[in-house]
């Protein structure tokens, strides 16, 4: 009797694990969204109170979407500019003060916004403070004690270039060690496996410091101040609500961050990229005076996309024959993004004529198409000359998941001809509202042929889209406009729906779910069929 009893009680455990078994669910975890910068994309540095600098500093931030800029608001002082010995050096660049524009004031908002996502991501797991000779892959990280990194800190993406990495401090510091030899960095942050700064975020509590010659990735949003020591590099941003930004022969770099098609694992993770094309078409000369005339028009075409383009062509409604000039460096007949490919054609005009080019490039299975009109005026009386203007429009990504997402649309309007514009406006038709965010230098109204706008728009997007901006600009009583189309691709949602017939079990999603049952049925039986022969 006692060894019966003893197998009884050892029907339990077996059951429970049976039904523990079959009950525990396939659980997935979703990617993190990035945390939407919003206008504060555009800013290498942005302050509350000061921005002061010693030695020779350079601020690199020249990409489509300008992002060298250096903003101060409320405060106004921003020292050490040069020139002399105290000197920044700044590429693709505006700096903000006295809140030019209203740009400095918007970003700060945006910055109040980016922070509280930062701070507010769920769940975070608890690490310690020390952050020196860790491999981390993505997700949200939290210390109550703040970070330090002594050392290397390495960041893998495990091959997903969207992968988001999130710091919080709560309410402390940040800090990296100083060097210990001279110019030579005592801590690092390493990015692998498809890693990207703009997609590093760092929320702190209250102040960062950068320590000598240390080479630091991500965005900081600082709730009070930020120093970067002697020589100390960052690739990424410098954004302090409200303190002061402290900068000693640093090199701050908030590239254009591209996405990246990859690879990982036993599972592809990469997406399709559609492909962009540029054209802006100048007209020489842009008036004619003696009633009619041969006219030279220049194409320049470029590929502000992320991949490469071929069957690349360009047409003229009004001009029968436009000719390759050059561009095509490596002589592939392909469109790298580093490229410029320049094309002309000739006509002679009688009347004052508006024409229509179209430039064309395809890649992965996919055409881009971009329109550009320019007007030549054919007058005797005065010169009067047309309004030229151009638009290139960037989605951030270019590609979402399965499900899709949102995405920011940037658009960079420039004036390619020889009159200031007026009335200057961006419209898209699947993008409400889109909103200026800098380049008016002079705060006049008004586009100069030396000035870059920004604007930008965001749409929720849950299947592949094209969708068309148009920009337009006045003077002389005429207007310009300029199309430009873009593509998002969405792919479709699989959905898989498991089938049970025969009264089988469905298959499961792992060999060692299948083990543990079988060894479990396996085990009840042999305890009831001893049981059987004992009784």
């Amino acid at each position: 009797m006692k060894t019966f009893k003893k197998n009884r009680f050892m029907l339990l455990p077996l059951i429970v694990l049976m039904a523990g078994v079959i009950a525990v669910p396939t659980m997935s975890i979703a990617a993190q969204e990035t945390v939407d910068l919003g206008t504060t994309s555009i800013f290498a540095v942005l302050a509350g109170t000061t921005i002061t600098n010693t030695g020779s500093t350079t601020i690199d931030g020249n990409t489509p979407e300008g992002g060298g800029n250096v903003g101060l608001y409320p405060g106004t002082a921003f020292t050490g500019q040069g020139p002399g010995a105290d000197e920044v050096t700044m590429t693709g660049w505006t700096v903000y003060l006295s809140d030019l524009a209203g740009v400095a004031s918007m970003a700060k908002d945006d910055l109040v916004t980016a922070y509280d996502d930062a701070a507010g991501r769920t769940p975070a797991t608890t690490i310690a403070a020390e952050l020196g000779g860790q491999t981390l892959t993505p997700g949200t990280y939290f210390s109550a004690s703040g970070f330090e990194i002594t050392g290397t800190l390495t960041l893998d993406a495990e091959g997903d270039p969207n992968a988001v990495f999130v710091f919080q401090t709560g309410d402390s510091t940040l800090i990296t060690a100083d060097a210990i030899t001279v110019g030579v960095s005592n801590s690092d942050v390493v990015l692998i496996n498809s890693a990207r700064f703009c997609r590093v975020f760092w929320q702190v509590g209250s102040s960062a410091t950068l320590g000598t010659y240390s080479n630091f990735v991500g965005h900081i949003f600082a709730m009070q101040s930020i120093t970067a020591k002697t020589g100390a590099t960052v690739e990424g941003q410098l954004l302090a609500r409200n303190g002061a930004v402290t900068l000693d022969t640093n090199t701050i770099t908030n590239g254009f961050c591209k996405t990246i098609t990859s690879s990982s694992g036993g599972g592809s993770s990469s997406r399709i990229y559609p492909p962009l094309i540029n054209v802006i078409k100048t007209p020489d000369p842009l008036a004619l005076t003696l009633g009619e005339g041969l006219v030279t028009y220049t194409y320049k075409v470029t590929n502000p996309g992320q991949v490469t383009l071929s069957d690349v062509s360009v047409s003229d409604d009004k001009i029968s024959t436009v000719n390759y000039v050059s561009g095509d460096v490596n002589d592939d007949n392909l469109l790298q993004t580093s490229e410029t490919w320049i094309y002309t054609g000739k006509m002679t005009l009688i009347e004052t004529t508006t024409n229509t080019a179209t430039a064309e490039g395809s890649a992965n299975g996919l055409t881009a198409t971009d329109i550009a009109y320019a007007t030549v005026v054919v007058t005797p009386a005065v010169v009067v000359y047309p309004p030229l203007i151009n638009v290139i429009k960037t989605p951030d990504p270019l590609a979402l998941a399965s499900g899709g997402g949102s995405v920011t649309y940037t658009y960079k309007v420039t004036n390619p001809g020889k009159v200031t514009l007026s009335d200057v406006s961006v419209i898209d038709n699947k993008v409400s509202p889109v909103y200026y965010v800098s380049g008016d230098v002079n705060a006049d109204n008004l586009l100069q042929t030396s000035e870059t706008w920004i604007y930008t728009g965001k749409a929720t997007l849950t299947e592949t889209t094209t969708n068309t901006a148009t920009a337009k600009g006045s003077a002389n009583g005429m207007t310009a406009v300029d199309l430009t189309y873009v593509t998002v691709i969405v792919p479709p949602s699989v959905v898989v729906t498991e089938t049970v017939t025969g009264g089988q079990l469905p298959p499961t999603s792992t060999p060692l779910y299948e083990f543990f049952l079988l060894s479990a049925v396996l085990m009840l039986l042999g305890v009831v069929g001893w049981r059987s022969r004992k009784q």
